[in-house]
């Protein structure tokens, strides 16, 4: 398998990654001015990074080697300021995550919950993980629509019915890669991956009123030296805003995730 998927699922998935992070107000961007896909877009992440309060949605990631696929889905909720939870099926088996800072939490296919401590994967500070609170989901919705070059405004595609605008532009993977955890992947896999993903895709449809953000897709792709290309394809659905969620409380019975790991980590963070 190709060095980017040893990262990747950790970087799209982590624990804290589920986070939606909102502070209210509106949008910097005005919606009625932004007349070029870019700006469009800019408008779009800051209302989305502004004005939700709470979230739901739905995942899928989908990795292709050669001619083999393996497919994973999940769901995912937030609400302000900073508590998530996430459920994925892995091989049928289900994960779920729950952030409820400062504390971390893993549902493990042995029927377990475990608290993410310190010593979990080794010289790992938990502040690298709450840096994610801004990713307002699996991915970074404001940052990815921002940092799309070459942004094109697309036909309108339906959604279930809804017509939504439609915007397409690439994204810089070692952008991307610059911004995974160090206790997630090793920092030699990590450039080697720089050296051979190609250009990113992604796809934004966006709501025509609210401007808020109904679908994202991305695509990375790598081709290695030797070996089959390796392909990721991601889809995130935003469904719902603004809406009471059900988010768990702390599990009571939680173990330290470091006795299931022995505090090893591959990768220590500073």
């Amino acid at each position: 398998m190709g060095k980017m998927f040893r990262f990747v699922p950790l970087s799209l998935v982590g624990l804290p990654a589920v986070l939606l992070s909102a502070c209210g107000g509106g949008g910097g961007n005005e919606v009625q001015s932004a007349v070029v896909p870019g700006v469009a877009l800019a408008a779009s992440a800051d209302h989305f990074s502004q004005d939700v309060s709470s979230m739901t949605g739905k995942f899928t990631m989908k990795f292709t080697i050669g001619g083999t696929s393996v497919e994973m889905q999940g769901n995912y909720s937030f609400e302000a300021p900073n508590r998530g939870y996430l459920t994925m099926d892995i091989f049928g088996q289900e994960l779920e995550m729950l952030m409820l800072p400062p504390d971390f939490y893993v549902y493990l296919p042995d029927q377990r919950w475990y608290q993410v401590d310190s010593n979990a994967w080794g010289n790992v500070n938990l502040n690298k993980f709450e840096k994610y609170a801004d990713s307002r989901g699996p991915i970074d919705y404001a940052a990815t629509a921002k940092g799309m070059k070459g942004v094109s405004q697309l036909p309108d595609d339906a959604i279930d019915g809804k017509p939504y605008l439609h915007y397409g532009g690439d994204v810089d993977f070692s952008a991307l890669a610059d911004e995974v955890s160090e206790c997630n992947v090793d920092p030699g896999d990590l450039e080697n991956a720089k050296q051979t993903v190609n250009a990113v895709r992604v796809d934004a449809w966006v709501d025509k009123d609210t401007y808020l953000p109904r679908r994202l897709n991305m695509v990375v792709s790598e081709k290695p030296d030797n070996g089959p290309e390796v392909r990721l394809d991601f889809s995130m659905d935003f469904l719902q805003y603004s809406q009471p969620v059900d988010i768990p409380a702390a599990p009571s019975n939680a173990h330290p995730l470091s006795g299931l790991t022995g505090g090893q980590s591959s990768a220590a963070c500073q």
